[in-house]
């Protein structure tokens, strides 16, 4: 009885072919086995070699490459600290000179009018920014509408039943929905909207520091630092001014005479014409929002870190 023919094991994919199939029928692989006119004793079949066991507590893929950037030291301090003080010293460059004064400038104008129309989006104030070179920067919005805000609530309440299964997610998107309701029925429209350029910068912060620690989008080291020194400049620009204008009369009389186009500055709007309240008071409400984006991104890179290293 003839023996039946040795089938050709591939390299790369491991299936086994007839003996005389130049390339693997389901990768397209080369066989180094493979006979063809001319081709001289074929060697012996090989199988793949068996892979090795990891040892005990030994950490693979994702997980190891996440603990070893958080135990990676750079001039003796862990790595994510180290980019945190390098965009601190990074930070008041944009100071030095008149053309990077007026780059941090334009970040800030840039990001404070931005947040002022996502604001707007959200609470049907539609509103659209505008930036002039010569130092000038405003946001301005249309007539109120409610189908903006209909269309949130009705987002957030849907996103709030889909992760039911979740109570905090669902709890979160639940109470999103009814403080933008209850937004809606308090008439606080306008003072969200002022408010929301202040709140864009420190957002941005956050997300600054957020990436600066967990490793940004590129995992590079300029990435990081660059993402350090954004969030120190945004955050010490917002503590800078609230602290002017809690501490000083002359910086609050230059923060009324200096508001861009003759229109009046946020600040002054919200304490004069939606709160009632004195202009030092605002400003020490926004003063203490001003710390919070480093222990926000440090808390949010932290459960970043948590969650991809738990998930593998």
């Amino acid at each position: 009885m003839p023996a039946a023919p040795t089938l050709t094991p591939c390299a790369v994919c491991g299936r086994r072919n007839p003996p005389d199939a130049p390339a693997c029928e389901l990768c397209g692989g080369l066989l180094r086995g493979a006979a063809g006119p001319g081709a001289g004793p074929r060697s012996a079949p090989t199988t793949p070699a068996p892979r090795r066991a990891a040892a005990p507590g030994a950490a693979a893929g994702p997980s190891a490459e996440a603990h070893a950037q958080a135990t990676a030291r750079i001039l003796g301090l862990p790595e994510p600290l180290w980019f945190l003080v390098l965009g601190a010293v990074l930070a008041p460059v944009f100071g030095l000179t008149p053309i990077l004064r007026y780059t941090g400038w334009f970040l800030t104008s840039l990001v404070h009018e931005m947040g002022h129309c996502a604001v707007g989006l959200v609470v049907g104030l539609p509103a659209y920014p505008a930036i002039r070179l010569d130092g000038h920067a405003v946001a301005v919005h249309q007539g109120p509408t409610l189908v903006l805000p209909a269309l949130w609530v009705s987002v957030l309440a849907g996103l709030a039943w889909w992760q039911r299964r979740h109570p905090w997610r669902a709890g979160s998107l639940a109470a999103a929905a009814v403080a933008l309701l209850l937004l809606l029925a308090t008439g606080g429209r306008e003072l969200a909207f002022l408010l929301g350029g202040h709140l864009g910068e420190l957002a941005f912060a956050t997300l600054a520091f957020h990436r600066c620690l967990h490793g940004g989008f590129t995992e590079s080291r300029a990435e990081r630092a660059a993402y350090g020194a954004v969030g120190w400049y945004l955050m010490g620009s917002s503590v800078a001014l609230c602290l002017g204008l809690v501490r000083s009369a002359a910086a609050r009389a230059a923060y009324g005479e200096n508001g861009s186009l003759g229109l009046t500055n946020d600040l002054i709007r919200v304490a004069e014409d939606e709160l009632g309240w004195p202009l030092r008071g605002v400003a020490l409400l926004v003063l203490a929002a001003s710390f919070l984006p480093l222990p926000l991104g440090a808390a949010w890179a932290w459960c970043s870190r948590d969650q991809s290293t738990t998930s593998t």
